[in-house]
C-alpha cells in the first residue's frame, strides 16, 4: 500500500518524527482549544488558565514556525523540483498541514502584542478564537488527506514494476518445478542388492578389499563365501594329490 508524503513523515524515525510533527503541535493546539472555551464561559474566572493559554501559544507559534523552515527547503522545494508529488491528494494534505501552522503563529504574535495591539480585548478574543477554528479545519484536513491511498486518486508507484520483477525472479530460481531448485538434478538412488550381488559372487580378489563398511551385512557376506570356495579349491586339490 502506498502512502502519502504527510504519513510517510510521521512513520520515518518512528516514533521522533511522530512525537515532533504530530504529538506535540496537537497537544499544544488542544490545550489552547480547551483554555479557550473555558476563559470564553467564565472570563476573569480562571487566571491560570489565561496564562495556560497564552503560553501554550506563543509555544505553538514557534513550534509551527520551526517545522514550516524545516518542511518548506528539506521536502516540498525538492518534491516539486522533482515532481514527485503523488497526485492531489499528496498536494492537500501536505499544504494543509503547513497552512495550519499560519493560525498558531498569528496566536503567538497575538500574544506577543505584535498584532491588534491598540484592539479592544473583545476584537482580540474573537482573532484568537478563529484562528483556533482556522488550525483545527486545517489539520484535520491534513490528517484526513494523509491518511488517504495515492492510488486511488490513480498514483503508481514507479518501483512497482521493479519489486514485482524482482520478486518473480527470485521465486523462479527458488522454485521453478515441483521444489527443485533451477539446475538441480535429483540425485539417484542406489542400487545395494545389485553391489552386493557382483562383490559375492564374481569371485573376484579386487572385490574382497572394496566392501563398503562393516556394518553392512551384503558387505561381511562377501569375504565369507570368498573362504568358503577357498577352502573347497583346497580340499578337491588335496583330494587330487592323494590319487597315485
Amino acid at each position: 500500500m502506498s502512502m502519502t508524503h504527510y504519513m510517510e513523515l510521521l512513520m520515518v524515525n518512528s516514533p521522533w518524527n511522530l512525537i515532533l510533527f504530530m504529538a506535540i503541535p496537537v497537544i499544544l493546539a488542544e490545550t489552547i482549544a480547551i483554555t479557550e472555551l473555558i476563559n470564553l464561559f467564565s472570563p476573569g474566572r480562571h487566571p491560570a488558565l489565561v496564562t495556560l493559554n497564552r503560553v501554550c501559544g506563543v509555544l505553538a507559534g514557534l513550534v509551527f514556525l520551526a517545522i514550516g523552515l524545516y518542511l518548506i527547503p528539506s521536502v516540498v522545494v525538492p518534491v516539486t523540483e522533482l515532481r514527485q508529488w503523488r497526485t492531489w491528494v499528496d498536494v492537500v494534505s501536505v499544504f494543509s498541514y503547513l497552512l495550519a501552522g499560519i493560525p498558531m503563529i498569528l496566536i503567538a504574535l497575538l500574544h506577543a502584542r505584535v498584532l491588534l495591539r491598540s484592539a479592544a480585548e473583545r476584537a482580540r478574543q474573537g482573532f484568537h478564537i478563529g484562528c483556533v477554528a482556522a488550525f483545527l479545519v486545517l489539520s484535520h484536513v491534513a490528517m484526513i488527506f494523509g491518511m488517504v491511498d495515492p492510488a486511488i486518486a490513480g498514483w503508481q508507484d514507479p518501483s512497482a514494476p521493479m519489486q514485482m520483477q524482482h520478486m518473480h525472479g527470485s521465486m523462479n530460481a527458488d522454485d521453478p518445478m515441483g521444489g527443485h531448485k533451477m539446475g538441480e538434478v535429483p540425485a539417484p538412488q542406489p542400487m545395494p542388492m545389485q553391489g552386493q550381488m557382483g562383490q559375492a559372487g564374481s569371485g573376484c580378489p579386487f572385490h574382497d578389499g572394496a566392501a563398503s563398511s562393516p556394518a553392512d551385512p551384503g558387505a561381511q557376506g562377501g569375504p565369507m563365501n570368498h573362504e568358503g570356495m577357498n577352502m573347497s579349491h583346497e580340499g578337491m586339490n588335496m583330494g587330487g594329490a592323494a590319487k597315485p
